[in-house]
């Protein structure tokens, strides 16, 4: 498991087993990405902001329906799993 400390957005958004806790809910790493909660206000905010770009793919007014399902789909099999 990774140790480093995040603050920045993207950071957290090239991190797998961060994406895993957001879209898979993985219970295994609940008290890892839960310290973020009670973190200093940078990566506090950057933690928040990273989810709620993972939780709201299909809301994203930017891209289309296709567009956001090719996303997922590159992000899920980046992590190696097939599709949702």
């Amino acid at each position: 498991m990774k140790k480093h400390y995040y603050t920045q957005v993207d950071e957290f958004l090239c991190d797998d087993d961060f994406i895993r806790y957001v879209l898979d809910r993985d219970t295994s790493m609940v008290s890892r990405w839960e310290t973020y909660i009670t973190a200093p206000y940078r990566a506090h905010h950057a933690f928040l902001t990273a989810c709620d770009i993972l939780m709201h793919l299909d809301d994203c007014s930017l891209l289309s329906s296709e567009e956001t399902a090719r996303l997922k789909e590159r992000i899920f099999l980046s992590l190696g799993k097939k599709s949702r």
